[in-house]
């Protein structure tokens, strides 16, 4: 499955030093690999060919992940700007309905 994925979206969520062209190599080695890399007016496009067991790549941020996890291997630079995953759901946004009982046990279901 092929993605295009522009530079200025991807640097949303990756800090790095390295170009494009940097980010293309190093991917090319050692993760998702980037078919081509046009530049369409101020801004580059990866054309990311990505396999179906890597279903975490699929994505801005898969690809973010790999670019943080990889680019320093190659002497770049590179940190993720936010997690979107870290992010925490608030619990006591809570819903009572008259149709619908739950009893949890606690020795079974701690959370």
């Amino acid at each position: 499955m092929q993605i295009l994925i522009p530079d200025s979206w991807l640097r949303d969520y990756l800090e790095t030093n390295a170009t494009p062209k940097d980010i293309q190599n190093a991917l090319n080695l050692c993760g998702p690999s980037i078919d081509r890399l046009n530049r369409i007016g101020n801004d580059w496009v990866y054309a990311i060919e990505v396999t179906t067991n890597r279903v975490d790549c699929m994505s801005v941020i898969g690809i973010a992940f790999e670019c943080a996890a990889i680019l320093p291997r190659f002497g770049f630079e590179a940190k993720l700007k936010q997690d979107p995953y870290s992010t925490r759901v608030n619990l006591a946004i809570q819903k009572n309905v008259d149709y619908l009982t739950v009893k949890l046990n606690q020795n079974l279901c701690p959370r």
